[in-house]
């Protein structure tokens, strides 16, 4: 007859009238006994448990025997539950002891009662764990060498002994351990997890390494040094994939005095490694708070596999500095460098940081995107709310093979002593600097505040203050593609003397636009920009204040086109030739002027490029002013070059005056006509002449006075000259 059987361990139960009934029983029993040993074992590895009820006594405290003594107090655990509340308990803490532990109370309560659960943790001396799977590194002096498997404790041996399973390692505090060989914390597991308790320390030998799955395999405070490089300093912490970084764990101080350059260097060094294995990403973790001394350069070079024909990538590298502080101690070179050898880096971001100069270096951070001959690129990299103050030489420095690339909110003040290094420098060492976002960042002192070397082209400036260089704020050479909206020029050309007028805020050069920029000064800085321009520059809508003379100065070559929108008193090279400018305002002048004695004044003047009208352009001019004293004739001329009209004939009147002259194509010819209207008080005066732009020299045009009499004189009030 068929057997039925149990739902749990599966026990025969035979029908009734077989006769073989023996059979399934005697399976019973054995399936019973092989329960039976596993529910022992299963029983043998719980913690001892243990429960006792006791009444507070404050300070003075209430103490219980250990059931079973144990070697180190970190063997046994307690939990405090207070079961009533009659009277104030404030704190409970407990005091433990070998073979005691004593339950105090801030309150001074000596009323309610409490719960004490009390487990072990495993002996300690045995290195093994319990249900809860924590384990313990011995800290025994007679341990040499960590990386040896068969010490007992050693924590070589107690990876050995957890095999495949998942636990936690725990390393006693202040102590050292020494490992002459490689130790492979994933060699049976990737997650196991390494927790370093206060003073914990791992010492690899020269050329030999502590191996983990990630940073997250690692349980120390960021500040926490749980790696010793004495001995070396050259990958002593290996972390299989990605993860966070923290120079703290290589011993860096962060405390603003201790040199922290070689184990910066060496947790940079990881991050590196980290980088060139591809798609994980890294972080790299400066301590928020911490201030790193850094006396020698540090550097990091990206090389993926190091072979350019497979086209490696890094990706998602990450260097995050909020909160903390570098220090540059260095007497020359540049403070970090970052760059790039045949491996192509994507998604780079480095932010945050503040760095302190010394005044004396060659630099402060320096990213160089290599050469695209080798296959080597940085692409879509972000620089951001990075400050620096009091440095010599560069400030942020990109070179080489760069593109889309982003600059926000950074403060970069140089020393005040710093007259020939660039705050930001954009520099084509080899390759192409291209498609650059600068946003709201602030220069100050060095020779240039922005400097974008020819060819760096589309470079887009939003915001920010440039401000104290020696010559310009901003100089962007080749401004193919260049567009600056919103910046603020202040106070350059430091180096000068006194005003000149090509000493602006701002140079662009080649094609581009600026549009609604502010030029400042009450000493050097002249004008807002300086323009070169051999193709097509638009200005719009921009402003000057202070002692600014003008808003441009401006040079271009033959065929090129330069174009204003909005006021713009305008001054020019001489001999620049540009086929077609358009100016809304060329000059004004409200000041007031008077002739002095008898004979031919100049009252106001202005020039304008050769070739400025041509057959499409026009230009109005607008003057006004008075005559005083009746001592006799007083007469008015206006001179475009050597030519002259005369449109106040010589007469005896204190009659106010006024003109208005506009010079134009003819026809759509190239032939031009000047046409003018003028007031003698409330006579009417005009005329029309025939005029031929002489296209290869300046204009000069401007107003004279002439009084036959000293005592008398002729006044101009307004000077405006204006594109039609």
């Amino acid at each position: 007859m068929a057997n039925t059987y149990t739902t749990n361990l599966n026990l025969a139960k035979p029908g009734q009238g077989d006769f073989n009934f023996h059979t399934p029983i005697n399976n019973n029993f054995d399936l019973i006994d092989s329960a039976y040993g596993s529910v022992n074992s299963v029983i043998d590895d719980l913690p001892d448990l243990y429960i006792y009820t006791d009444t507070f006594n404050g300070t003075t405290g209430t103490t219980i025997a250990l059931p079973k003594e144990v070697d180190a107090v970190n063997e046994y655990a307690v939990k405090i539950e207070a079961i009533a509340r009659t009277a104030a308990i404030g704190d409970i803490w407990v005091e433990k002891a070998t073979d005691e532990f004593v339950v105090k109370c801030s309150g001074g309560n000596t009323a309610d009662d409490f719960n004490a659960v009390l487990y072990y943790l495993g002996d300690i001396s045995a290195y093994g764990g319990s249900i809860y799977r924590r384990w313990y590194v011995s800290p025994d002096s007679g341990i040499t060498d960590h990386s040896d498997d068969t010490d007992e404790g050693s924590l070589a041996w107690v990876i050995d002994q957890i095999g495949a399973s998942p636990a936690i390692i725990e390393f006693p505090g202040n102590h050292t351990y020494v490992i002459d060989d490689d130790v492979d914390g994933t060699a049976n597991i990737d997650h196991l997890i390494f927790s370093f308790q206060p003073g914990a320390v791992i010492q690899p030998a020269a050329g030999k390494s502590f191996t983990v799955y990630n940073s997250e395999s690692i349980v120390a405070s960021p500040k926490q040094q749980i790696i010793n490089i004495t001995n070396n300093s050259t990958d002593p912490l290996v972390l299989t994939t990605g993860g966070t970084v923290h120079p703290g764990w290589f011993g860096c101080m962060g405390d603003g005095t201790t040199d922290d350059a070689t184990a910066m260097q060496c947790a940079l060094d990881l991050w590196k490694t980290l980088g060139d294995t591809g798609e994980g990403g890294a972080q790299f973790k400066l301590a928020p708070g911490a201030n790193y001394l850094i006396n020698t350069a540090l550097t990091v070079t990206f090389t993926g596999d190091g072979d350019p024909a497979t086209g490696a990538v890094t990706r998602n590298l990450d260097m995050n500095g909020y909160g903390a502080t570098l220090t540059s101690g260095l007497s020359s070179g540049i403070m970090l460098t970052i760059s790039t050898t045949n491996e192509l880096i994507r998604y780079l971001s480095v932010r945050g940081m503040r760095v302190v100069g010394s005044g004396s270096e060659g630099g402060i951070i320096k990213i160089d995107g290599g050469d695209p001959a080798n296959k080597e690129y940085i692409y879509a990299m972000s620089l951001e709310d990075l400050s620096s103050e009091g440095f010599d030489g560069n400030g942020i420095h990109i070179s080489g093979n760069v593109f889309e690339t982003a600059l926000s909110r950074c403060h970069l003040f140089g020393s005040s002593g710093n007259t020939t290094g660039y705050p930001i420098l954009f520099q084509k060492a080899s390759g192409t600097i291209s498609s650059i976002d600068v946003r709201d960042c602030i220069t100050r002192y060095g020779l240039i505040g922005l400097y974008a070397e020819s060819p760096v082209g589309d470079i887009k400036i939003y915001g920010g203050t440039y401000i104290l260089a020696q010559q310009y704020g901003i100089s962007v050479v080749n401004g193919t593609g260049c567009l600056m909206s919103g910046v603020h020029a202040e106070n350059n050309w430091q180096s000068a003397s006194s005003h000149d007028s090509e000493q602006a805020g701002i140079y662009l050069g080649n094609r581009g636009t600026i549009i609604g920029c502010l030029g400042t000064t009450n000493e050097y800085q002249s004008s807002l920009a300086r323009i070169y321009s051999d193709s097509s520059i638009s200005l719009i809508n921009n402003h000057v204040g202070g002692d600014s003379t003008h808003h441009y100065f401006v040079h271009g070559t033959s065929g090129s086109s330069v174009q204003i929108v909005g006021d713009g008193i305008y001054d020019a090279q001489s001999g620049t030739s540009i086929a077609m400018t358009r100016f809304m305002t060329y000059d004004r002048d409200g000041t007031y002027r008077v002739t002095s004695g008898t004979g031919e004044d100049t009252l106001e003047s202005f020039t304008i490029p050769g070739g400025i009208i041509g057959n499409v352009g026009g230009v109005k001019v607008v003057a006004a002013g008075t005559k005083t004293g009746s001592n006799g004739n007083k007469t008015l001329k206006f001179y475009l070059g050597s030519s002259f009209f005369t449109f106040h004939a010589a007469a005896n009147n204190t009659n106010d005056w006024s003109l208005e002259v506009i010079f134009s194509h003819f026809n759509g010819q190239t032939s031009q006509r000047v046409m003018w209207r003028g007031y003698d008080g409330t006579t009417l005066l005009q005329g029309f002449e025939s005029w031929a732009e002489d296209a290869s020299g300046d204009l000069l045009m401007k107003i004279t006075g002439e009084c036959a009499d000293a005592g008398d004189s002729i006044r101009k009030y307004i000077w405006d000259v204006k594109a039609i």
